[in-house]
């Protein structure tokens, strides 16, 4: 309009008045805007069409097999590019790729490593280390299906689950938060060698190259001699694909396996009796998962399940974390770890509940057949695994699926959206940096500890330095912690961090760190106290101590540009920590927090300073 306005004559001779002017112009202005109001949609629907996924009919009536498995998930990543991503984590060893679909709003997330840029990058650059996706710092889910060639049951209810999380997106809102605000991977056939033509699965039994069996936890027995299969842990590519991935991909927190034999889940673990899990993963497994997988199956929900909890014996205290006890299992510890006494006592098993089990022979007081899918570590990586054991396509004499495989279908898919709605959610609250004082002789600022209170020598006039008080309340609204009972004290494990960024030229840490370590986040679900666990963190100088600040006695600015360790602060339990800084800022810096977990994700807050 505006070039056709000032190629237009108006005045005498151009036989266009001021007034016919603004009569044309009103219609054309009325016509393009019943154009556009037939061509583009308004506003509000164009919202609701920009989440409105694309459906990819799932078909039903018959099994998925390999090759339409990665048929459909090509085609549900293809048309669903906003909320999905199709990975290939490795090739089987019949060289066909092995398939991870995520689901979660690409749009949304944040990782450290977009955060803090590296202090010492390489002259020249080079670029040999893949940038971590934004929904790498949500909290997510591992569901796998396929793990033996014979298993396409778990497949098809993988499958299931895509199809509900994608149709379900921008439709169903409890679905869509736990999109946006989570991620979901999903392997439907770990064995990409089995079941490869559509209802004719192959032999149940394992081959040398399955998973199954092949995992590093529990591959070697307790006296020390090879009790998994193939020639070494992780020698097949399916199970080192599997681990692969879970290494590079550390904010997974539940773990699903769907195998298949009769209707049930077992839970871990398969290796240690009860009395050596941590009582407050017990709550978890049975209390919380077991009591909702039973309620959604039918089955009677123990009245133990129910009643108030107990406080954890003592002797449980000393008990092994689970998933630690590495090669030689749950006795001996990983090589080079401390050896853990056996309590005299034996706790005895809690109700036996015939839809949710631990396959630890309690009479036997031994370990469970070797392959239950858990024995791999899943522990050492802090994650809460169970498995369930579907519909059995060789046990069903019609052979094909039906009324019993749907309805397993949709229990399960049910259970996994109870488990994600149980994820953790970080919330930076209460976040200020007030100036204390400003000051052109930094070097000589002083600041003294004593306790919990700091005290500031002010020194110089007046000037460019601002001396700055930071205060931030770290909460996690979900209802499980951050880690499993003992997943911080794993190897390749860590506590939640909160960093305080900005220039870092420009900054000098008076009182406290740059990073700040605030322990393990609870969650808003009560569970019992673990004594364990809190010897771990008064050994470590506390969940809720800084590391690298608030130096004991007084020392100048200028000497604290280098973190040092401290003296600890008092620890902080629960799902709240509240941390402080003082810093001095020389110029006007943007400074923001970042809240870090490896398995409750990474939020971000922009501070202002007052």
């Amino acid at each position: 309009m505006r070039r056709s306005e000032r190629s237009t004559r108006v005045g005498p001779g151009s036989g266009l008045t001021p007034g016919r002017v603004v009569a044309v112009v009103a219609i054309l202005c009325a016509l393009l805007g019943a154009v556009l109001g037939a061509a583009e949609p308004s506003a509000g629907p164009q919202t609701a069409a920009a989440k409105t996924p694309q459906k990819i009919v799932l078909s039903t009536g018959e099994f998925h097999g390999y090759a339409a498995t990665a048929d459909y998930l090509k085609k549900v990543a293809a048309a669903n590019p906003a909320i999905t991503e199709l990975i290939e984590i490795g090739r089987s060893a019949g060289n066909r790729p092995i398939f991870v679909l995520v689901v979660s709003n690409m749009k949304n997330g944040v990782v450290l490593d977009a955060l803090v840029p590296l202090q010492n990058p390489r002259k020249p650059a080079v670029n040999n280390v893949t940038p971590m996706k934004p929904y790498q710092g949500k909290p997510a889910l591992w569901i796998d299906g396929g793990t033996h060639g014979a298993v396409l049951a778990g497949t098809e209810v993988c499958l299931y689950v895509v199809d509900k999380l994608v149709a379900s997106y921008g439709t169903d809102t409890d679905v869509t938060r736990l999109i946006d605000d989570n991620a979901f991977y999903i392997c439907p056939m770990v064995f990409a060698d089995g079941g490869i033509e559509a209802g004719k699965p192959a032999p149940r039994a394992d081959t040398p190259t399955s998973a199954n069996g092949n995992y590093p936890e529990g591959w070697w027995k307790d006296d020390d001699t090879a009790g998994g299969s193939g020639a070494y842990p992780s020698s097949s590519p399916e199970a080192r694909a599997v681990l692969e991935f879970f290494t590079n991909h550390t904010n997974i927190l539940f773990v699903q396996s769907f195998h298949a034999g009769g209707g049930r889940t077992v839970r871990p673990y398969a290796r240690w009796p009860e009395n050596r899990v941590d009582p407050r993963d017990a709550a978890v497994f049975d209390r919380v998962l077991g009591k909702k997988y039973l309620e959604l199956v039918g089955e009677t929900v123990p009245a133990a399940w129910t009643a108030p909890l107990a406080v954890a014996p003592a002797e449980r205290a000393a008990a092994a974390p689970a998933g630690q006890a590495g090669r030689r299992g749950a006795a001996g510890g990983a090589p080079g770890a401390p050896a853990v006494a056996e309590p005299q006592a034996r706790r005895a098993s809690g109700p036996a509940a015939e839809g949710w089990r631990t396959v630890y022979n309690q009479e036997r007081q031994a370990p469970g057949a070797y392959g239950v899918f858990y024995d791999w570590a899943y522990g050492q990586f802090g994650a809460y695994a169970v498995s369930t054991q579907a519909w059995d396509s060789q046990r069903d004499p019609q052979g094909v699926p039906g009324e019993t495989l749907a309805k397993i279908c949709e229990t399960h898919w049910q259970f996994e959206r109870f488990k994600a709605s149980l994820l953790p959610r970080l919330e930076i609250t209460d976040a200020t940096a007030k100036v204390l004082y400003t000051t052109n002789q930094a070097a000589k600022a002083v600041a003294t500890a004593d306790g919990d209170a700091v005290a500031v020598k002010k020194s110089g006039t007046p000037g460019k330095y601002k001396v700055v008080q930071v205060t931030a309340t770290m909460t996690n609204t979900g209802s499980l912690p951050t880690q499993i009972a003992q997943g911080a004290a794993l190897r390749g494990n860590r506590e939640d961090v909160v960093w305080l960024l900005g220039d870092r030229t420009k900054i000098t840490f008076l009182q406290g760190a740059r990073w700040v370590r605030v322990g393990v986040l609870e969650g808003t679900l009560a569970l019992p106290a673990s004594a364990a666990r809190e010897a771990l963190a008064g050994a470590r100088g506390g969940g809720g101590g800084q590391r690298g600040g608030g130096q004991a006695g007084a020392a100048p600015l200028s000497q604290l540009r280098v973190q040092r360790t401290d003296a600890p602060e008092p620890r902080q339990t629960g799902n709240k920590r509240v941390v402080s800084w003082l810093i001095a800022v020389e110029g006007d810096v943007p400074l923001k927090l970042a809240l870090t977990s490896q398995r409750g994700g990474t939020t971000v807050k922009d501070l202002v300073i007052q």
